[in-house]
């Protein structure tokens, strides 16, 4: 109880430390999560359906654009009942599965693998201080490794009840093993799902390296009393994991998950596997000085930085050579977790564009939903830390205990880092939560404008900024209220999602066509992130009814359009980048209805000095629905390399139809070489 305790503590001191002013996660994806947490609090006291969150109206089934967070939202529950804020809820429901993994692994390590209980209380702390799991604690989600070693624990505990003819107990732990798997899969996808990969590589070198042991295991298992044994958990597992596909499948159809390119840019160089940040307490100046040298990702792609310290993964390496060359008959179960173990580091190392994870994505069902591979680094510490614990034994008994005393002080020494792990600000949040004026009673659905005071410093001309800080606010704001938001932001948006903060000129009218579009302009209302306060009439009615009218009416022809283009000076943003803005003003009669099945664009063609068309969609910039009178102004941003001594024409276009430059006359523009 002590050891976790304290450990646990460590792993938590900058929330400590703080005074809870900051809890664990990052800034914004740790309000998510919290978002996310806080839904299962509103849904068991029957304010909230559990497959529908408070964002993204009116979509229902909206968990499924995210992980779901089930396991935390019921320890969340708990301490939100006994008065707990969501912030301070979040974090220590966090702590408890920090504190579940190490027993778990103590379980798994000790009681059923008959390890000695020092060497496995050893692995437990090495497997809860884990640095790549710290380093990567902006994604909660990814906390539910500690999951991984009591699911082991009781799947294996399954078959030896069996083995031993202790019916009942086996029967307790596969409807254990099995109902928390079903709801590890509806907390965390990533980590549930590397679970099953890891399994299943592990068979599949246990039957190069033991053949003769998996045949007779599956001699067993197609024979009574193992057939049906095998039969009911499977059909119970099917109907346990029927919530999660019920959510979840639907969103797979509707997004079509990831593509693997946008997997193969989440993966590792060799260098990366040892790279465990420049704030390591061992290891920070290595990878601070010679990180070129190293090789490591070039991108600065702070996702990446899953890598194991050295000691550890060069010591599991040499472990792994010795198990194989001059154990593998003795102790084949520990060496087929090591080969299986360097295998899956493997899987996520790329060299150039080839990748092992190509064999996986093709071959593994359910990998087009991962997009961040690399964080299967992140489960390979549970096996490693368990092949660690193996190793202290066996030079426990052949040397003497201090030094495995020191190897141990040593392999938790370079797990720790200096780097703050705490940076969800739970005092500004708390500040705005109770200080904001209270839902008006005729507000259903609300949108916001502007943006949170503690959120100025976030610069929205960064994808991160235009996208996360207003709508992430919105989604804690609905949780809190119980009052849905058309506003959110996740793995996968709604078809319709069109939120972006910038161009901020175009928010309001990508507002209101969604509302109009869904039919939410009654009831719907404004909260103003800057001064917390409501406006109950975002928009004048006669301009809703207009443009309801228009999503019912036959769309008129276009040559009763006529519209304005204006532009703004154009300046350097940069050295490298030219800047202005492209204004879009109704000045006739005719309503422009911009979403329609051609809709029609902002186009612009890149021509070269002697007027010689290059290319016709040079770049493209959608439109809103315009009234009479309205006016929308789109930023641009261009490469001055690539318009140097070329020439623009800024016009219309109705996709698929004809460029409408008789509706608005084009812009032309002329760059310097």
């Amino acid at each position: 109880m002590l050891v976790t305790i304290a450990t646990v503590l460590i792993v938590y001191r900058h929330p400590v430390l703080s005074g809870f002013t900051h809890t664990t996660g990052h800034e914004l994806d740790g309000v998510i999560a919290t978002s996310l947490i806080e839904h299962w609090w509103n849904v068991l006291q029957g304010n909230a359906h559990w497959q529908t969150v408070n964002y993204f109206a009116p979509y229902t089934t909206t968990l499924g654009y995210n992980d779901g967070y089930l396991l935390f939202g019921l320890i969340h529950s708990v301490f939100r009942a006994l008065g707990a804020d969501p912030f301070l809820a979040a974090e220590l429901s966090l702590w408890i599965f920090r504190a579940i993994g190490l027993v778990a692994f103590w379980g798994l390590a000790h009681r059923c693998l008959g390890l000695p209980y020092w060497s496995s209380l050893a692995g437990a702390i090495l497997f809860s201080l884990s640095s790549s799991a710290y380093l990567q604690s902006q994604h909660v989600q990814l906390l539910t490794i500690n999951l991984a070693p009591l699911m082991a624990w009781w799947m294996l505990g399954t078959w030896r009840c069996f083995q031993r003819q202790q019916r009942i107990s086996a029967i307790g732990f596969s409807i254990a093993s099995i109902l928390l798997y079903a709801s590890w899969l509806l907390t965390a996808f990533y980590m549930a799902w590397f679970f099953a990969l890891f399994a299943l590589l592990m068979l599949l070198v246990a039957c190069v390296m033991t053949w003769a042991t998996v045949k007779t295991a599956l001699q067993h298992a197609i024979a009574a009393p193992w057939r049906g044994r095998l039969l009911w958990m499977a059909l119970f597992s099917a109907l346990a994991a029927l919530p999660f596909l019920w959510v979840y499948l639907p969103k797979v159809r509707e997004t079509g998950g990831h593509a693997y390119h946008s997997a193969l840019t989440f993966m590792l160089t060799p260098g990366d596997l040892f790279n465990v940040g420049e704030h390591n307490l061992l290891w920070g100046w290595l990878f601070s000085h010679y990180k070129a040298w190293l090789n490591l990702n070039p991108d600065n792609n702070y996702e990446l930085l899953v890598g194991l310290p050295p000691f550890f993964l060069i010591g599991a390496a040499l472990a792994t050579g010795w198990l194989v060359l001059f154990k593998r008959r003795q102790h084949p179960l520990w060496a087929t977790l090591a080969v299986t173990s360097f295998i899956s580091l493997l899987l996520v190392v790329r060299t150039g564009d080839l990748s092992l994870w190509w064999l996986i994505w093709h071959g593994v069902p359910g990998a087009s939903g991962l997009r961040a591979v690399a964080r299967y680094a992140i489960f390979t510490v549970l096996p490693l830390c368990l092949l660690w614990s193996f190793v202290l034994t066996a030079i426990g008994k052949r040397y003497s205990p201090g030094l495995c005393l020191l190897l141990v002080i040593l392999l938790s020494s370079e797990q720790l880092s200096s780097e703050s792990n705490a940076e969800v600000p739970r005092h500004a949040y708390l500040q705005d939560l109770t200080s904001a004026e209270t839902p008006p009673e005729q507000c259903d659905t609300f949108f916001v404008t502007g943006r949170r005071q503690a959120d100025q410093h976030i610069t929205t001309t960064t994808l991160f900024g235009d996208l996360y800080p207003h709508n992430v606010a919105a989604m804690l704001f609905a949780e809190w209220w119980g009052v849905r938001t058309i506003n959110g932001f996740s793995t996968f948006n709604p078809p319709t999602w069109n939120f972006a903060y910038l161009p901020e000129t175009s928010y309001r009218f990508r507002v209101r066509d969604y509302l109009v579009h869904h039919g939410l302009s009654d009831g719907a209302c404004a909260f103003d992130l800057a001064s917390l306060t409501w406006d109950t009439a975002p928009f004048a009615e006669h301009t809703l009814a207009a443009l309801a009218t228009l999503k019912t009416q036959p769309l008129p022809p276009t040559e009763q359009l006529d519209l304005d283009l204006t532009r703004s000076p154009v300046h350097l943003a940069d050295p490298e980048t030219w800047r202005f803005s492209v204004a879009i003003e109704n000045i006739g009669a005719t309503p422009l209805a911009a979403r329609q099945p051609h809709p029609i664009n902002l186009g612009v063609q890149l021509y070269d000095a002697e007027g010689n068309q290059i290319t016709p969609d040079f770049i493209r910039l959608s439109l809103n629905d315009l009234l009479p009178g309205e006016q929308l102004e789109l930023p641009l941003e261009i490469s001055r390399q690539r318009v140097a001594g070329h020439r623009l024409k800024i016009t219309l276009v109705q996709e698929g139809v004809a460029w409408l430059d008789e509706v608005a006359p084009p812009l032309w523009m002329t760059f310097p070489p």
